[in-house]
C-alpha cells in the first residue's frame, strides 16, 4: 500500500517511524522545512519527500494520507484529501471548530472514505486493559473519575485545554460510551504567565443519566510529569498511572452507609499484568492502513469521536 505524509515537524517524525515500519508500506512524506527533510532523508532512505502538497495529493496510488500540520490547518488539509479520494488520518484535534469537524465527518462518510483521528491513547494496552475490566464490573457501577495531566509543559498559543484535554476526553468516552450531550460540565481557566494563554484549567463533568462524575486536572506550570487517571465504583477503585512501574492497581476500597452510617471496606490492592508491549502508535498506524485494505470505514478512532471530543472542548 502506498500513503502520504504531510507534516514532519513535531509529532509527524513519530508517525512517520511507525508508518515506516509497516509491512508492505511505501510512503510519500512532505514538510516545507527543508531542514528537517534532509535530516529525515538521512534516516529513512526508502521513504520518497516530495517537493510540494500536490505531489501527494496527485498521487493516484496513495490510497491514504496521514496529516500531522498544526491544528488550524487540519480542515482545508483534510477537504483536499478527501476531494482527492483518498483516506485521511487527522492527529488530534480533528480541527479548533465543531462545524469543519462535522462537515469532515459528513463528507467522508458521503465519500465512503475513512477518517480517523490520531487519538493514540485508545491504543495503548493498559487503556484496553481498563475498558474490558470496567465492561466486566470489576468495581461495580463507576461513580467518578479523576485524570491529572500535568508538566512543565510547551506553551502554545491554543492554550492548556486545546493542548491537553483532547487526550482525557477521548478517554472518557471511551471508557463510558457516553457522547458530549451525556454531561452538564464546567471548566475554570488559569492564566499565571501570559493573560492571553490559559495554561492551567479544571474541568469538571457530569452525567445527566446518573451520578457520574469526571473531573480533569490540566496544567503547564506543573514540577513533575504527571499522568493519573483514578475510577471509583461502588466496589473498588482502579488507579492507572502512566508514570509508574505498575501502571494499572485494582484497589479493594470502598464506603457503605448504612442506616446513616459509613463504613470502610478494605482489602487488598492487585497489580493487573500487561504483556503487550508493542508501540500505540504502530498499532494506530497499523488500524488506519487495515481498515484502508479492508474497504470498511469504522474505526476504533473515528471522525465521530474526534467531532465529539473537539464539541465538547469547544463548548467550555
Amino acid at each position: 500500500m502506498k500513503v502520504g505524509i504531510i507534516g514532519l515537524g513535531y509529532w509527524g517524525p513519530n508517525l512517520l517511524r511507525n508508518l515506516a515500519i509497516q509491512e508492505n508500506c511505501s510512503i510519500v512524506a512532505y514538510d516545507r522545512d527543508i531542514k528537517q527533510i534532509n535530516k529525515l532523508e538521512k534516516q529513512y532512505p526508502q521513504v520518497v519527500f516530495a517537493k510540494s502538497i500536490d505531489e501527494v495529493l496527485c498521487d493516484e496510488a496513495i490510497e491514504g494520507v496521514v496529516i500531522a500540520t498544526p491544528p488550524r490547518t487540519h480542515y482545508d488539509l483534510a477537504c483536499s484529501v478527501l476531494d482527492k479520494g483518498k483516506h485521511v488520518f487527522v492527529e488530534k484535534p480533528l480541527t479548533l471548530d465543531s462545524t469543519e469537524a462535522e462537515a469532515l465527518v459528513s463528507k467522508a462518510a458521503a465519500m465512503k472514505k475513512i477518517l480517523m483521528v490520531g487519538h493514540t491513547f485508545l491504543f495503548v494496552p493498559e487503556v484496553r486493559e481498563i475498558k474490558r475490566l470496567l465492561d466486566e464490573g470489576i468495581i461495580g457501577k463507576l461513580l467518578h473519575i479523576e485524570s491529572n495531566r500535568k508538566n512543565l509543559g510547551k506553551f502554545q498559543s491554543c492554550g492548556v485545554v486545546w493542548d491537553l484535554a483532547p487526550h482525557d476526553i477521548a478517554l472518557l468516552y471511551y471508557f463510558t460510551g457516553l457522547a458530549p450531550d451525556d454531561f452538564n460540565h464546567h471548566t475554570e481557566l488559569f492564566s499565571h504567565i501570559s493573560s492571553d494563554v490559559a495554561d492551567a484549567a479544571v474541568i469538571t463533568m457530569t452525567s445527566k443519566k446518573d451520578s457520574l462524575s469526571y473531573q480533569l486536572n490540566l496544567s503547564w506550570l506543573h514540577p513533575v510529569k504527571e499522568r493519573s487517571t483514578y475510577f471509583v465504583g461502588e466496589q473498588g477503585m482502579l488507579i492507572y498511572d502512566m508514570m509508574a512501574k505498575n501502571k494499572v492497581v485494582l484497589v479493594e476500597r470502598r464506603v457503605e452507609s448504612c442506616n446513616g452510617e459509613f463504613r470502610h471496606i478494605e482489602g487488598v490492592s492487585t497489580t493487573i499484568p500487561i504483556d503487550d508491549t508493542e508501540e500505540p502508535l504502530y498499532k494506530e498506524m497499523r488500524e488506519f492502513l487495515a481498515t484502508i485494505k479492508s474497504g470498511k470505514t469504522d474505526c476504533l478512532s473515528d471522525g465521530q469521536l474526534g467531532l465529539d471530543v473537539v464539541k465538547t472542548i469547544e463548548s467550555m
